[in-house]
């Protein structure tokens, strides 16, 4: 672990937005595998949710040429329920060859 050889993606990072969410990537040098992590501040406004996705569009956008991306994220979407919400993030990431893989809850409250 501590002789993994990374990078920071700047091209990722650069979306955080404070109140509203936190992203950062980062680049394992040695297999060109793209990590990122994303959290998306609680909000029952929809738009707050439009807004973050249009954070991760943008953010899958710069990504796309890589090979190989893994993207884990707390979108703050009960995925239960099968919502309006839980379509646009599936039809988000489906549109860029992502597949969900959890496929039970994380936490439930």
């Amino acid at each position: 672990r501590n002789s993994l050889s990374y990078v920071c993606l700047e091209e990722v990072s650069q979306h955080s937005i404070t109140g509203i969410c936190e992203i950062v990537g980062i680049k394992i040098i040695a297999s060109n595998i793209v990590y990122i992590a994303a959290y998306r501040v609680p909000s029952n406004k929809k738009a707050d949710l439009v807004g973050f996705l249009d954070i991760v569009g943008r953010v899958l956008e710069k990504v796309k040429h890589y090979n190989k991306v893994f993207f884990a994220a707390d979108f703050n979407v009960c995925f239960l329920e099968r919502s309006g919400n839980y379509d646009l993030i599936c039809d988000l990431f489906n549109s860029y060859g992502y597949q969900y893989i959890v496929n039970e809850p994380t936490r439930c409250t």
